[in-house]
């Protein structure tokens, strides 16, 4: 399990090592967000990736969390088809060009 390196106190309380490891995740988050995220979406974040992570270091794991969260369905998909268009395109130039004319292709 996770532990700070030295103890984290907020208002004279010491957190606990779970309390420790949300405070670290949510304050890492909201820096790589500019602050711009929801308080109560980051909290059920957490709160799902806290029983998967608890070993792993809050802040690495919210830069991962960040990189996965920051597309948008829409942008993801585009980038999926910009991806399977680009494999379609590289195998269609290689020795094993398509025969099946398409819009794509000029006909030869």
């Amino acid at each position: 399990m996770w532990k700070p390196a030295s103890p984290i106190v907020i208002a004279g309380h010491a957190l606990t090592d779970e309390e420790a490891w949300w405070h670290e995740f949510m304050d890492e988050f909201y820096d790589l967000c500019n602050g711009a995220v929801d308080g109560d979406w980051l909290t059920t974040i957490c709160y799902e990736l806290y029983p998967l992570a608890r070993n792993v270091d809050p802040k690495h794991m919210a830069q991962i969390a960040h990189v996965i969260l920051k597309f948008e369905p829409a942008e993801f998909v585009e980038r999926q088809h910009a991806a399977r268009a680009q494999a379609l395109h590289l195998k269609a130039s290689g020795p094993w060009k398509s025969r099946c004319p398409g819009p794509w292709r000029e006909r030869g």
